[in-house]
């Protein structure tokens, strides 16, 4: 099992959500409004750096996980993804059952 971290500027919420969609996502968690800054520069939602972040957090077999992470990659390869930001995470992980 993997844990997905996906953190993008909320420009491409629904682009991420088409994702999670096509490969049959059961659930998610999605934190909206976060701020934060890196490689494409503040998002604080203040008057000088206006936009925001969304945040999603998905647990999926790696089977399901490797298709996710294969379109994100593929939709990090587009120039204009590249500028509003969107960063992947994953790891190893467990449940308590």
């Amino acid at each position: 099992m993997k844990a997905i971290l996906v953190v993008g500027n909320s420009v491409l919420e629904e682009d991420i959500k088409a994702v999670l969609e096509e490969v049959e996502v059961d659930g998610y968690t999605q934190w909206s409004g976060v701020k934060g800054t890196g490689g494409s520069g503040p998002h604080l939602g203040t008057p000088i750096w206006p936009s925001l972040n969304e945040a999603f957090f998905i647990m999926v077999d790696d089977e399901k996980a490797d298709r996710i992470l294969e379109k994100f990659k593929k939709m990090r390869e587009k120039e204009e993804v590249r500028k509003e930001g969107l960063e992947i995470f994953f790891w190893e992980a467990g449940r308590l059952e």
